[in-house]
Order: structure tokens, then sequence, then C-alpha cells
């Protein structure tokens, strides 16, 4: 039936002018060309990316001049590609206007926002074909778990562009009645809240759940704790946030079903996502062209880490190249043993760069390894929330929400020793006891926040 439906509402989406059906299929076309076809295919739309910034947007215009990027038959000189600069968020916010295309013929366009969990949002403006783009590829993702569009779906969501509106907000209704979705706040996950949505998730009996990755975790736990049964969807897609593998166990394990970690954001989209064979991340290729760069915006060597750096292939009106999405990684590789898709895989991805421990040997602690041992190993249900701040090198605060004083006292030794085994002896231990650890603005949550900014990535 699944098949069907789709079908019809594909049908529907034609006739009144989106190009989201044809865009998916030729998604799905791609995903069954070779690496080396797609290496092609992605080369040649990086190229008219470049070409096309370089004619419209005056800031490309000037950088891609006095670097000679582009020839005088408009084509891209690739041998200096790598002297394009990084863009960040300030200079995004210094020169807006330039970095805007000046060609007024582009359809759709619209203002959005960063999420904003590295600071202040910035304003990104993007158009209907990029649009058209993210939602096909959505779409082909969620096609990893048996996914058709119009199977129920339930979201744990916190965006606040969506959720924020209130309950009357016509277009919102219309577009999660189009796409059978129901919707749960994840900013609000109080016990009552919880409660409810075990309710109305057994009620729904939803086939799909997209979710913050740290919201279903928790919604998890607490199910767990409960013993609550729970209706098995074909597969779980988390987002905004790191999906570290003891999450997935967990969240696997309640919902006894595949979950799909998906990586992307407001301002470029979704990134990658995997497939269900492998814990690494299948790159859109027709959506981002991905770097892993070093501080001098070279590629890094086999098992350094990068910062990630995103170049959108599909949004005319403000196109980002080499933006700076604020994310560490290992590489990205072409060659791979996933028998299920040819498209490059993002290894080693950590997550935000402030989201994990630097050590002054410039050794990185991913936050995996604080959910695992203060959250899982030796809890035994006496923390009820934490979150590890690292102020300097040898200097680590712990805040926590505990439930039982006397267990945390019998732990907490144990908890700071496999700290120092994995960082330095010479660590200092805080512990400060809070009543509560708020999300982010974004609704997102930090399980590690380091103040540091490294300098040797």
């Amino acid at each position: 039936m699944g098949k069907w439906k789709q079908k019809l509402l594909f049908a529907g989406l034609t006739i009144s002018g989106s190009k989201i059906p044809s865009k998916y299929k030729d998604i799905v076309r791609l995903s069954g060309m070779t690496s080396e076809e797609l290496r092609k295919y992605q080369r040649e739309k990086l190229g008219r990316c470049l070409t096309e910034a370089y004619k419209n947007v005056p800031y490309y215009h000037d950088i891609f001049s006095r670097l000679g990027i582009i020839n005088e038959q408009n084509q891209v000189n690739w041998e200096l590609y790598g002297q394009i600069p990084r863009l960040t968020k300030d200079i995004i916010r210094t020169n807006f206007d330039r970095i805007k295309s000046n060609n007024l013929n582009i359809r759709g366009t619209f203002a959005n926002h960063s999420g904003g969990s590295t600071g202040t949002p910035i304003e990104i403006w993007q158009d209907k074909e990029y649009k058209e783009w993210n939602i096909a590829n959505t779409l082909f993702i969620k096609s990893y778990g048996n996914y058709f569009m119009g199977d129920r779906e339930l979201r744990l969501w916190g965006s606040e562009q969506d959720l924020m509106k209130g309950k009357d907000d016509l277009s919102l209704r219309i577009r999660n009645k189009i796409y059978g979705r129901k919707e749960l706040n994840c900013f609000k996950m109080s016990v009552e809240d919880m409660d409810n949505y075990v309710k109305v998730w057994n009620q729904y009996k939803p086939e799909w759940v997209e979710a913050y990755a740290q919201a279903i975790y928790e919604f998890a736990l607490y199910i767990k704790s409960h013993s609550y049964e729970m209706y098995i969807p074909k597969g779980i897609v988390t987002s905004a946030g790191t999906l570290y593998p003891s999450m997935r166990k967990i969240i696997e394990e309640v919902f006894e079903c595949k979950v799909f970690n998906r990586y992307g954001s407001r301002e470029v989209g979704g990134i990658a996502c995997s497939c269900g064979e492998e814990d690494d991340l299948h790159l859109s290729v027709w959506n981002h062209y991905v770097e892993i760069l070093d501080d001098a915006m070279q590629p890094v060597e086999n098992g350094e880490v990068g910062r990630v750096y995103i170049t959108t292939l599909n949004n005319h009106i403000m196109p980002l190249i080499r933006y700076e999405i604020g994310d560490i990684a290992r590489r990205v590789e072409w060659n791979h043993d996933c028998a299920k898709h040819p498209m490059p895989l993002l290894k080693g991805l950590e997550g935000r760069e402030m989201s994990v421990i630097f050590t002054r040997e410039g050794k990185i602690i991913p936050g995996e390894f604080f959910i695992h041992f203060i959250g899982v190993v030796y809890n035994t249900g006496f923390i009820e929330k934490f979150q590890v701040i690292q102020h300097d090198y040898d200097d680590i605060e712990i805040k926590v929400k505990l439930v039982d004083e006397k267990e945390f006292e019998k732990m907490r030794e144990k908890i700071e020793e496999a700290i120092r085994i994995e960082m330095t002896d010479e660590v200092k231990i805080v512990w400060t006891r809070v009543d509560d650890i708020p999300n982010l603005q974004s609704g997102k949550y930090l399980y590690v926040f380091s103040e540091l900014k490294r300098v040797n990535v």
C-alpha cells in the first residue's frame, strides 16, 4: 500500500508544479551508479556551482577573479581550487548582501537560519531548487528503512519555526496531513509529557519515526525504566545531534527497529545518513561537496581529524562554498565495502567541535566516552542528568542532577579514575550539583562542552 500511496502523492505534486518527484527519481538513478560515475557527476555539478557563483555572486566573483579560479572560457581551473578560502559565519554576516546572487530569475527564494548550536544563528537565503532537492533527498534517506511518502510518521522534534507558531498554523497542518505526520514537541520532555507521548505513540502506531538524537534517547531510557510496551515502527532516523553507539544501542533495544543516523543542518540540509549496513554515513553527493581539511585548508592525512567544510550544490540564491560548519571528522572514503550504496562514506564524524574534549597533546576524546562511563557503566540510576564542561586542558567540571547522593559518592572515585586514565592524572575534576541542565535554545542538549578552541586540528 505504501508504494501506491507514494505514487499518488507524487502524481499530485507533479500536477501542482513540484519537481520533488523528478528529483527523487534522479537520486534513485544516481544511487545506482558506480563510484567513478558519481565522482564525475559531482565534479561537473561543483563546476557549475563555481561558474554560476563567479557570474552572479559579487563576493565570489571578486575572490575567483583574484585567484584565477575561472578562466576566459568560463571553465574552472581545478589546480587552483584548493586556494579558495574558507567561508565562516562571521564572513557571511559581514558580506551578507554580496554573498547573495544578482540573478533575479531564481524562483522561490526564502530566508532560513542556522540552528545556533555554535553561537548566534546566521541568516541564509535559499531557493526552491535547493528545497526540492533537500526534500527529495530526505525521502530517499528514509527509503533506507522501507519508508514511503504518506506512511504514518511521528516526529519527536524541536524546530522553533515549526512548533512555536501554535496549533492553528494552517501550513503546518496541511504539510503534516500530506506527509501523514504527527508531531510531538521535544522542547517539552517532563514526566507528564513523556507519559502522554507513550500513549500518543501507541495510539497512532507510527510506521516511521524522526527524532532529535538526544530526545529519542532520553525517551527510550524513560520507556525502559518503566517497562512500557511500544508499537514497533519500520525505522527511526535521528538528527540534530551526535548519535553515539551506546545511544543507538538503547534506542534499538527499546523500539526493536533499525536506527538511521542522519547528519545535516538547517543552513545546508541533509548531508549524510547511515544506510543500516554500517555505522558510517553515506554522503548526499547530489546536494553537497564535502571536504575534511586541516588548519592550512589541506586534506587531512589518514588517521588524522579535521574540520568539515561543505559546498552546497543546489542553492543558487546564496551558494555556500567551503563553508566551515563547525564539526570535525576523519575523512571522506570513496572506496568502501558497503554493498548497498556506492556513495562515499563520511568516516569518524565526532560532531560539533565544541562537543569533544581536547588534551594538551592533541588527543580528541569524543562525548561517547563520557556518556558511556558516567551515563551507563557507573550510573546505577543515581544520576538523572549530566554535562561535562572543559574549562582548560586539565580542568573539567561535571554538572550533575542527582537522584541518590549516597550512591553517587560510592561511584564518584571510579568515574574520576576512568576520566584520568583517558586524559591525565593531573586533571582537576569538579562536580557541581544542579537542579536542572537546560537544553540549548535550538532544543539540542550537549553532554560535553569544551570552552577551548583547538588550534591544531
